[in-house]
């Protein structure tokens, strides 16, 4: 059995990914800023800094796979902290781990969203994240009227997200490494059901209306997506985002077909 690290693991679809993976009989190693195996708050680069540490000493053989879940919702009250979390505390650690990832196993799964194939995210914004200028992307944000900040922080983070991970595609695949996200449509986690009490609520309720399938989605059912991308049977499959919302995106964007 393999070992895997897991950022965001102590609960939601970071927690169903670490049942799902220790299910199988995978060493995991959890990193979260509530108490598990790492305590680490992802947001500074001393965070940061610290977690990639702690998965080096405990996981010196290498990983099979990494997936940085950790994450925080738009509705969060310092809109820049989601720039901080959801990119940088994302794409920093891929960067400083991906020597210790063994070529040929899962690799790495990103966690994006059906919000990052939106439109019309500040440009100034993308332009930041894309330079990888963390202190110009929350700048950005912090300018920005709160009632956007929150949404343009947090789609289009996960659009930069996205937009990263295919830039680093093939450069990955050289190494033997393969990299993959999902893009979640509603999942119910302690994460959304803050935001059914915020500003967003109404808008909300219209939004899971409108999901095809009938239902929200559930931790497991993007714990199931991730475990397929991480194992052989996805092993050429790279660069691609999978939509797991049950049609919404299909429905919300028809004509989309890239």
């Amino acid at each position: 059995m393999g070992s895997y690290a897991v950022t965001g693991g102590a609960t939601g679809i970071g927690g169903a990914i670490v049942e799902a993976l220790e299910a199988q009989g995978h060493d995991v190693i959890v990193v979260d800023v509530s108490p598990r195996d790492v305590v680490a708050d992802l947001r500074t680069t001393e965070g940061r800094e610290a977690g990639v540490a702690a998965i080096r000493a405990r996981a010196p053989q290498g990983l099979e796979g990494f997936i940085p879940c950790a994450g925080i919702g738009g509705h969060f009250p310092r809109a820049s902290d989601i720039v901080r979390l959801n990119f940088f505390g994302v794409v920093r650690m891929v960067e400083a781990l991906e020597d210790l990832l063994l070529p040929g196993y899962g690799g790495i799964v990103l966690i994006a969203s059906e919000a990052a194939f939106r439109k019309g995210f500040d440009a100034d914004y993308l332009e930041a994240l894309y330079a990888g200028d963390e202190a110009a992307a929350c700048a950005v944000i912090d300018g920005m009227d709160p009632a956007a900040a929150g949404f343009t922080a947090y789609g289009g983070g996960k659009s930069g997200l996205v937009r990263w991970m295919r830039h680093r595609t093939a450069s990955l695949a050289k190494r033997g490494l393969r990299i993959n996200a999902i893009a979640p449509g509603y999942t119910v986690t302690k994460m959304t059901e803050e935001t059914q009490q915020s500003a967003f609520a109404e808008a909300l309720e219209k939004f899971v209306k409108s999901i095809p399938l009938g239902r929200m989605g559930l931790p497991e059912d993007m714990a199931h997506a991730v475990m397929y991308l991480l194992s052989e049977r996805a092993s050429f499959v790279t660069g691609s985002t999978l939509h797991v919302d049950g049609g919404h995106d299909a429905v919300k964007r028809p004509d989309r077909v890239a």
